[in-house]
């Protein structure tokens, strides 16, 4: 989050339920802020969600290219098993940067590339079959 998206959240010392202000939450989530912060984006936060919905989505789509019968007459689904094998590795890569310290930040851009690279094959992917209907 950048410090504009920190601003507008809600002010630091709220209501516990209880009718008591607690503070100690307040430091707490103004530490968890300042972390985010000093080490960027988070972008793994996001890529390891959504690079393992992909994944699965590539599996389903191999599945139907293998099941439809038209896996030796078109490169779909070799393309669909290289995207595949990108999205399975970006999924641990962002795993691995979300939960280490030192290289965080090279881990994370290596994800956010292959993430992207796979993200790129799965719309190659999407028009070949749209093509391949269509023929």
């Amino acid at each position: 989050m950048n410090a504009w998206l920190l601003s507008m959240r809600a002010p630091s010392v709220f209501n516990n339920g209880s009718g008591v202000f607690n503070s100690r939450d307040a430091v707490d989530r103004d530490k968890e802020d300042s972390q985010m912060l000093k080490n960027g984006n988070n972008m793994s936060n996001h890529i390891l969600p959504a690079s393992s919905n992909l994944l699965g989505i590539c599996f389903v789509i191999l599945n139907f290219i293998k099941l439809s019968k038209i896996a030796g007459e078109t490169i779909i689904d070799e393309v669909s098993a290289i995207s595949i094998v990108f999205f399975l590795i970006s999924s641990i890569l962002s795993y691995m940067s979300i939960r280490s310290e030192d290289k965080s930040m090279l881990l994370e851009k290596t994800a956010e590339i292959l993430f992207l690279v796979g993200l790129s094959l799965l719309a190659i992917i999407s028009v070949m079959i749209a093509l391949e209907i269509a023929r």
